[in-house]
């Protein structure tokens, strides 16, 4: 992670950088921003140069709201597991005026049965991935997918 941070804050940058000059141009845009950032919504590149805030009240106009804020995150929560830890790095982030069609937390992580399996290593479960290094094991994905409810 050290060895890339510098990349993530770069990318962050660009992003926040357009992200004003839509929000410069039209104070009301929709904007969302979604992916799998490789950084938790704690983390500089999340929270200081793309500066996603953690909570939806008072937020200015040309804020952006990170919907992971809302899932009930923790460490048996997450999008990835690494060892005994699960973490969240798949974000949804949003525009203030976004969230006149959703809710602070509408986002969650789907973490159906079918995505999971038993993990023997580190307890509990882990996502059920497609691959094993180079070996084919016939699961899904190393992520669980997020959605969050829209109402237009």
């Amino acid at each position: 992670a050290m060895a890339t941070i510098s990349k993530r804050n770069y990318v962050a940058s660009v992003i926040r950088k357009h992200t004003d000059s839509l929000l410069a141009i039209n104070p009301n845009a929709n904007i969302l921003i979604m992916g799998d950032l490789n950084d938790t919504p704690f983390d500089e590149s999340v929270s200081k140069v793309l500066r996603a805030k953690m909570d939806s009240v008072n937020l200015a106009p040309y804020d952006l709201y990170d919907m992971l804020a809302g899932a009930g995150l923790s460490w048996k929560k997450g999008t990835i597991k690494f060892r005994e830890q699960w973490e969240a790095i798949d974000h949804m982030i949003i525009s203030r005026a976004f969230l006149r069609y959703t809710t602070p937390h509408s986002m969650q992580i789907f973490d159906a049965p079918f995505l999971l399996q038993d993990d023997d290593a580190w307890f509990g479960k882990k996502p059920f991935r497609t691959y094993y290094g180079a070996s084919y094991i016939g699961g899904f994905s190393d992520h669980l997918p997020v959605y969050m409810d829209v109402k237009f």
